[in-house]
């Protein structure tokens, strides 16, 4: 008993699916299919009680479709509340219960309220199943048998329903604790580009105040206080960056120097895959790079061939290609495996590689390219337009 308060507890406190789909002609197309299976039934046949009232009612009630994602237990409401008054009124006047085969439509309102409903409708959704459910099983009882499997199949839907909201939202979930990871990464890698940067500063302003005491040139000392203010500019830029990155406490962090752009050629020897080879073509000299541009390309192309010595199916050749332009960097990371089958991504790599490349104003695109896989990036030289979205 406690574990089922505790399972009602939770699902009231459920909010509603976020951006449920819009409204499209999917559902205009449903709703007209079930207006032809309505009249084909009030054609060919014979046992339904007052077709010329039922029927249009029926028809009518398709449309609560249209509205099933943005008010799924209203319009389940209206659906079961006419079922049961149409029952009623038959009954009542010496027929039988309506039974019209499109009225099965409202399976697909009771997955509509498993999947889209807020916690508290969706109780209220369970409770008005279970009312019809006894209705159906009073006003025409054909066996215990068939009261138990209609249960299961009036309830299955709801839960499918439920099955899915949950899956997405553990899905997203994840997705986002990738991007959380991401920016952790790269606010550790823009700490350590601070701090050279702060340093720096430190050794040109005791500098110049070395050259000062000691009656140097002024134009030494004005060549000094460029650099500090050089310096400077950049390191408050790149803090700028780092406000809005979630950071995890995990103790001492590692000091190892920070891979670049000049290490991307190491990757044509990595040992990831004994069957693929890593080619990599660098176009530029990459010496003006913002070291936190440098360490993304790197890890940009380190992931790119992870992923496709994991991923694609019968993989022999990876080609990474960066190019230097004017005011940015391009590269282009391409293999020549089978795509998986699956639309479903099986890791986050490409959610962490978009979010790093986001942060650095910069442009992400993955694909199928042919029989193969395209990782493109475009990266600014020098990150300097602050990003302070969390």
């Amino acid at each position: 008993m406690s574990d089922l308060r505790s399972l009602v507890a939770f699902i009231k406190t459920e909010p509603c699916a976020v951006l449920p789909p819009a409204r499209g002609w999917r559902d205009y197309a449903l709703v007209a299919f079930l207006w032809c299976t309505a009249a084909i039934e009030g054609l060919v046949r014979t046992d339904i009680p007052m077709p010329g009232l039922t029927i249009p009612i029926v028809m009518a009630l398709t449309l609560t479709l249209l509205w099933r994602r943005t008010h799924p237990l209203q319009m389940a409401l209206i659906v079961i509340g006419a079922v049961m008054v149409i029952d009623s009124t038959s009954v009542l006047n010496g027929g039988s219960p309506v039974e019209v085969y499109t009225l099965a439509f409202m399976l697909i309102l009771f997955y509509a309220i498993g999947r889209w409903a807020i916690g508290r409708h969706i109780i209220l959704g369970a409770l008005a199943i279970i009312a019809l459910w006894a209705f159906v099983g009073i006003t025409n009882f054909t066996g215990v048998g068939d009261l138990i499997g209609s249960l299961l199949v009036i309830s299955a839907p709801m839960e499918i329903g439920l099955a899915v909201r949950y899956q997405r939202t553990a899905r997203a979930q994840l997705i986002e604790q990738a991007k959380v990871q991401e920016r952790e990464m790269l606010a550790r890698e823009l700490h350590d580009t601070v701090a050279h940067r702060v340093s720096a500063i430190a050794v040109q302003a005791q500098a110049g105040q070395i050259i000062a005491r000691t009656g140097g040139s002024p134009g030494t000392v004005d060549k000094a206080l460029a650099t500090i203010e050089e310096e400077a500019s950049r390191t408050l830029a790149e803090m700028r960056m780092m406000v809005g990155t979630l950071r995890d406490e995990q103790g001492d962090l590692a000091m190892a120097p920070q891979q670049g752009a000049t290490d991307i050629p190491a990757l044509s020897s990595s040992t990831i895959g004994s069957d693929l080879t890593v080619e990599v073509d660098m176009q530029g000299e990459f010496d003006d790079l913002d070291p936190v541009t440098s360490a993304a390309l790197y890890r940009i192309a380190q992931e790119s061939v992870t992923n496709a010595a994991r991923h694609a199916t019968a993989a022999t050749r990876v080609e990474i290609v960066v190019v230097e332009h004017e005011s940015d960097v391009e590269i282009t990371i391409t293999d020549d495996g089978e795509p998986p089958k699956t639309t479903t991504p099986r890791g986050f790599g490409l959610t962490g590689m978009a979010e790093r490349a986001e942060r650095l104003n910069g442009r992400f695109s993955a694909g199928p390219n042919g029989r193969g896989w395209r990782v493109n990036a475009s990266l600014p030289h020098t990150p300097d337009t602050p990003l302070l979205n969390s």
